[in-house]
């Protein structure tokens, strides 16, 4: 619930800024990711959601063509287990030419990696999975700073089963 407050708090506080820009071809970026991790119904490990803080370093080829690295972690509500994604994509953005926001598409490969101890009820456990991933996110920008908030959809496969996983992020960047 920390997490999705902040969210809303970081986009209230970007949509107020005024002077927005489009991103510049040639830009690198990096930032803070905030994000809500959560597995459908009948998952085999991920019952829950995980609330996750991470990492991202990304360039913008050009002004509507950007590549992205991330990684992000935390723990899983209700249990001892630990949720850790690395993500490469490449994205599309479209900047509104009467407003100070863009839309962006994105394709990529996720990497989710599960581990756990031992506890006095459930044995320890390690898992990892790297799947395509893809999502949508709306962004603005005001001179360096930047904010966009993003859905991506991925799997996750755990001994054979596979489970679809959503994430909903918020990010902060910082445009070099």
């Amino acid at each position: 619930m920390k997490v999705l407050k902040l969210m809303v708090i970081a986009a209230s506080v970007a949509a107020t800024v005024p002077a927005m820009a489009a991103p510049e071809a040639g830009g690198m970026y990096a930032g803070v990711v905030l994000s809500k991790n959560t597995a459908k119904e009948n998952a085999v490990f991920l019952e829950e959601k995980s609330d996750q803080i991470g990492v991202l370093g990304g360039y913008n080829i050009t002004p509507e063509i950007s590549a992205e690295l991330s990684y992000t972690t935390g723990d899983v509500d209700n249990s001892n287990s630990t949720l850790t994604n690395v993500g490469f994509s490449v994205g599309y953005a479209y900047t509104f030419p009467s407003a100070p926001v863009y839309v962006k598409g994105k394709l990529g490969v996720l990497s989710q990696n599960a581990k756990a101890d031992a506890t006095n009820t459930d044995p320890a456990f390690k898992n990892s999975s790297v799947n395509p991933s893809y999502g949508v996110a709306v962004g603005a920008r005001s001179g360096a700073f930047g904010a966009e908030l993003g859905y991506t959809l991925s799997e996750f496969e755990d001994e054979g089963d596979s489970q679809d996983v959503s994430l909903l992020s918020l990010m902060g960047v910082y445009h070099f």
